[in-house]
């Protein structure tokens, strides 16, 4: 995002300096209050959920009261993530298998917080209307990353893309913590081509919407987080 002498939100221009500081404001604010609410869930400490609240009574102060509703539901799917994610990490914990179901609410809930983003942006400034482009954006950059921090995750017990698809074909105990070993494993019982077909998938989805050649970057982050997925598949 930039500002000179329009406001643009991955090349989208949008109106006037004086929204680009509205807006700016509200994105800081909301990642304040996102930032805050991880923190307080990984430490437990009560500051953490404290400054949340401060936080996000000035964020809605900042937006028209006929939004607030919608993005409170939008809100409460970002805190049920953490929630999610908790769950699945147990279900690490107690070697279960992993359903297709599971895997697509993973990647959801991931990339719930850019829907919210993208929702925010799409109520105070009409010029934009790519908040599902926004979210598949940054489900396959999740992606990507998952692949790439494959052992990392595994060993802190932390839910990943790639791992729980290996828990569909192999026993918990069988599935390697070694990225090299796991992308050979994905390769020979055809879980690559799930997870590109998955990827596949969200990218035609943003692609077929007309709306995107208005947002270059956005378009070239897509495909860029695309390719990422299947380096990360390639390489070893």
């Amino acid at each position: 995002m930039s500002i000179s002498t329009q406001l643009t939100v991955y090349g989208v221009p949008v109106t006037s300096n004086a929204k680009a500081k509205e807006v700016l404001e509200l994105i800081k604010t909301s990642v304040r209050c996102a930032c805050l609410l991880d923190l307080h869930t990984e430490t437990e400490d009560p500051v953490f959920l404290g400054e949340f609240e401060v936080q996000r009574k000035k964020f809605y102060n900042l937006i028209p009261e006929q939004f607030h509703a919608e993005l409170q539901t939008l809100e409460g799917e970002v805190k049920d993530f953490f929630q999610y994610e908790l769950q699945l990490r147990m279900k690490l914990g107690r070697g279960e298998k992993f359903t297709s179901e599971e895997i697509e609410r993973y990647l959801l809930g991931k990339s719930s917080d850019n829907a919210f983003y993208g929702r925010m942006l799409e109520l105070t400034v009409p010029e934009w209307d790519l908040t599902n482009e926004l979210r598949i954006q940054t489900i396959l950059f999740d992606m990507g990353k998952d692949i790439e921090d494959y052992e990392q995750d595994v060993r802190g017990g932390f839910p990943n893309i790639l791992n729980m698809f290996l828990t569909q074909k192999l026993a918990s105990s069988k599935v390697p913590a070694n990225p090299v070993e796991a992308i050979k494993l994905a390769s020979r019982f055809g879980i690559s081509n799930e997870i590109l077909g998955l990827a596949t998938g969200y990218r035609t989805q943003a692609v077929s919407n007309p709306e995107l050649a208005q947002a270059p970057s956005l378009q070239a982050a897509i495909n860029r987080n695309f390719t990422r997925i299947e380096e990360a598949l390639k390489s070893h």
